[in-house]
């Protein structure tokens, strides 16, 4: 009865293993974490950690630490395993990696070939034919007939040359492709792509941030694909990174960032904000500030050495400022507000101006000071 018992659980064992690849947890759009934790998947393959190798690769199972390399022990020709009809696993022969069945793993010549046998065709490939590569052409131009009447019908398919085609006929008669699969093919999206207004699934789950016209904003839904477009290179991990890669092409300042509640760390890597002056690190810039355009380290001195010539009090103001300008030539003025839109222009030949801002609803503007040596802006808060 024992044996009965342990020859079930060997068997039903070796029905589980022979599964390591599981098409349905294939997820490409799954957000994998970027660390390095290794496992050696069942097909042989070493993925980064556990996530991609289930949504990645699809495997069903895995060791901790990367794949040492296995050992091939092909079977030779006239060696069986007895007339069992219990799976053993994949092994190569002659006939190549091959799905055998037995006993066990002592052949008939008595030698154990346990190592010889695998839970994969790719793993057995892997480690038993020095280049399992297969190169398959795309295109053969002798099947191209554009006499061909194709049906017009719309069933499209992708070709292996990323084209899309109307259907299966017209993309080996008109493309003269070997291979497509089914459906359009798929676009790819520039980064800092604008995504405002696009909806990525109805899914509770943080997918990235992404440029939405102005600024930057988390995105949550399903995935990156929408409507045969693939948005996934618009999406960035971290806030910062995405008004560093984006932030150029919106405005300034946007209000709905500033958090002064956020604790920044105490740590100093300057950034020259959009506004020509120079915050301690990004973290500062954006929750404190609102800074959706900076570069890395200080800003130049040429440009801090003009805002030291530039002085505007009272700030914060109710009404009007002084503008201590200690530069040559007619300068020109702008305020603008945080959209970067002016609201108040003005010009002066001599140092000083006073600028009324009391017609100005509360808020935070911007004070651009050009001349002919170059410009300057400062911020102000109106109370």
């Amino acid at each position: 009865m024992k044996y009965v018992f342990a020859l079930l659980f060997s068997f039903y064992s070796l029905i589980g293993s022979a599964q390591c690849i599981d098409p349905t947890l294939v997820n490409l759009n799954v957000m994998c974490p970027a660390i390095w934790a290794p496992v050696c998947g069942c097909d042989g393959n070493t993925y980064s950690n556990t996530c991609e190798a289930t949504n990645y690769g699809g495997v069903t199972s895995w060791t901790d630490g990367e794949c040492t390399g296995l050992t091939c022990l092909p079977i030779p020709t006239g060696v069986d395993f007895g007339m069992c009809d219990m799976a053993l696993g994949i092994a190569m022969t002659d006939s190549g990696c091959v799905s055998l069945s037995g006993c066990g793993y002592i052949g008939s010549d008595g030698i154990d070939y346990s190592l010889g046998f695998f839970t994969s065709s790719y793993a057995c490939n892997a480690s038993c034919v020095q280049d399992t590569t297969v190169f398959i052409e795309c295109i053969d131009s002798t099947l191209i007939d554009l006499n061909a009447i194709c049906p017009t019908l719309f069933l499209p398919v992708c070709g292996c040359d990323g084209n899309t085609y109307a259907n299966a006929c017209e993309a080996l008669n008109y493309g003269g492709v070997l291979t497509y699969t089914d459906g359009a093919c798929i676009e790819q999206a520039p980064p800092c792509t604008n995504v405002n207004g696009i909806s990525f699934g109805m899914c509770d789950m943080f997918i990235g941030f992404t440029f939405n016209g102005t600024s930057c904003w988390a995105n949550m839904g399903c995935g990156y694909v929408v409507d045969n477009v693939d948005y996934s290179a618009s999406f960035y991990n971290t806030l910062e990174e995405c008004l560093s890669n984006c932030g150029a092409a919106g405005t300034c300042v946007d209000s709905s960032l500033i958090n002064n509640v956020l604790d920044c760390a105490a740590i100093y890597a300057p950034v020259c904000g959009c506004d020509s002056v120079t915050y301690n690190n990004p973290c500062e810039a954006i929750y404190y500030h609102g800074i959706v355009n900076f570069t890395d380290g200080p800003c130049t001195v040429g440009v801090n050495e003009w805002m030291k010539q530039i002085e505007i009090f009272p700030n914060p103001t109710n009404g009007a400022i002084q503008i201590n300008a200690d530069l040559g030539g007619k300068k020109e003025l702008t305020v603008m507000n945080i959209s970067g839109q002016s609201v108040l222009e003005d010009s002066f030949l001599s140092k000083k101006k006073t600028l009324d801002l009391s017609s100005l609803p509360a808020g935070m503007y911007f004070i651009k000071i050009t001349s002919k040596d170059g410009n300057v802006t400062q911020r102000i808060i109106k109370e």
